[in-house]
């Protein structure tokens, strides 16, 4: 998938993490700070059902992602 197949929301965060490619950490580190307080709240459904999110190698934070077997 190219960046000129993607919706104009992910072709903006995909400029962003791009722009800090190849800098120093620090700036990648705060770029992902930035973009973690802007992600919405967790769907409710979610809420105390910790056994349906799936952690992220190299995330510290869980990160809901639905399965199409459990969300039929």
């Amino acid at each position: 998938m190219t960046a000129g197949t993607l919706n104009p929301r992910l072709q903006e965060i995909a400029g962003d993490f791009g722009a800090v490619a190849g800098k120093e950490r620090p700036q990648l580190l705060l770029l992902l700070l930035e973009f973690s307080q802007e992600l919405p709240p967790l769907p409710a459904r979610y809420a105390g059902h910790r056994d349906l999110l799936e952690q992220v190698p190299e995330c510290q934070s869980p990160v809901p992602t639905p399965n199409p077997v459990m969300e039929s």
